[in-house]
């Protein structure tokens, strides 16, 4: 076990860190109640090491010594090892592992001297103590180092610690609100409430249909009401879009097949997962996408989605510009879509993806992308607001 210490804080990892730079924890907003956090932790293959967890039960620590048991049951290691949790933004979480620990001195030097952190658990009992005392346990995604995995450990002792772990729990930690808690105290007031009401609730999530999917995942889930029937679950991370403009304040916009209602001014006929291309419409709008769980920040996504999509290097952008989030009201749990606006060389040549029937990309001038929002040729919601928010920016 590695310490260190700086400025305020004191580092401990199971990893050899002093040649590590860790100057820049020192940017901690130390006026947060988070007295125990980590970094986002990188491996040698740009992979993000999962040292930010939910409290595990039993099956879970057993599970994850394995890795084809992690395979076959993936919703228990969501679950456990946060796969879904967003990276853009400080994140309270249950607990952080010693791959790297900071620990406020000041804190450490009343509550933590006593934990030897070389125990199997011990950055766990350290955290659940941490929401015993009313603060808080945080990953800080804007902290990011490369260390090494780390694959072995003593699955013995990890199992008799967390039965140590359950039986603490248990008689000391009963009342205290940790994250994956909260959760469920929120999710029970919800079902509960629509019990209350004799209304339908969601009682179960079941099988995954897109395990493989980078962005989506779609769930079987399991509806209980006066009708009882199953209804498909989506979720997904952000989405990210990205208005193209040269140097006279043209926008660009790709002309693109979506399956999408089949006439935009009927009621329900949108066809539920299309899979053919006769289903939908040519749609003119801006190159957009979702960010995928390996993304470590939602303008890489975009800048990778433009680069596919029309063929623009990073070194074609003169500047860019992150505007506001779009928040929609669906069905479909896409929590926001960030809006970016590059502006790019007028030596820029478009490159399509045939593969997503992208037939076309042009260089509208405002007036002509006035007139065609007018006649209803621009029907995509989020390029509209795109759009907005740039000719607000430019007036």
């Amino acid at each position: 076990m590695y310490t260190r210490e700086i400025g305020d804080y004191l580092i401990i990892s199971i990893h050899n860190i002093n040649n590590l730079d860790l100057s820049q924890v020192l940017s901690v907003d130390k006026d947060s109640d988070a007295v125990i956090f980590t970094g986002l932790l990188i491996d040698e293959n740009n992979q993000i090491i999962p040292n930010f967890r939910s409290f595990p039960n039993l099956l879970d620590l057993f599970l994850k010594r394995f890795s084809f048991l992690r395979k076959i049951f993936p919703q228990r290691m969501r679950k456990y090892l946060l796969w879904d949790i967003s990276l853009q933004s400080p994140t309270m979480v249950d607990w952080v592992t010693s791959d790297l620990l900071f620990i406020r001195k000041d804190y450490y030097n009343k509550y933590l001297k006593q934990y030897d952190f070389s125990k199997p658990l011990s950055d766990m009992y350290a955290c659940l103590e941490c929401y015993k005392k009313g603060k808080q346990v945080y990953i800080f995604p804007d902290l990011r180092f490369v260390l090494p995995r780390k694959f072995k450990s003593n699955t013995f002792a990890k199992i008799k610690g967390f039965l140590r772990f359950l039986f603490r729990s248990i008689s000391m930690y009963k009342n205290v609100l940790y994250p994956s808690r909260k959760y469920q105290i929120k999710k029970n007031l919800v079902t509960g409430a629509h019990k209350l009401n004799n209304r339908s609730f969601l009682k179960k999530i079941g099988a995954n249909f897109q395990k493989k999917n980078k962005v989506v995942q779609v769930y079987e889930g399991k509806v209980s009401g006066q009708v009882n029937y199953k209804q498909p679950l989506i979720f997904s991370n952000d989405s990210v879009v990205g208005l193209v403009v040269n140097s006279r304040k043209e926008i660009g916009l790709i002309t693109i097949w979506r399956h999408s209602p089949l006439k935009v001014d009927r009621r329900n006929v949108f066809p539920i997962f299309p899979d053919t291309i006769d289903l939908g419409i040519y749609s003119i709008e801006a190159c957009r996408g979702g960010v995928e769980k390996s993304d470590l920040n939602s303008k890489d996504s975009i800048l990778r989605e433009l680069y596919e999509e029309i063929n623009l290097n990073t070194n074609e952008i003169l500047d860019c510009k992150r505007l506001s989030k779009l928040i929609s009201n669906t069905a479909w749990d896409v929590f926001a879509t960030q809006v970016f606006i590059f502006e790019v060389s007028d030596e820029f040549v478009p490159k399509l993806q045939s593969e997503e029937y992208i037939t076309d990309f042009k260089f509208y001038t405002l007036e002509e992308v006035k007139k065609l929002i007018q006649e209803n040729k621009i029907v995509c919601s989020i390029t509209q607001s795109a759009i907005l928010q740039y000719l607000t920016l430019e007036n």
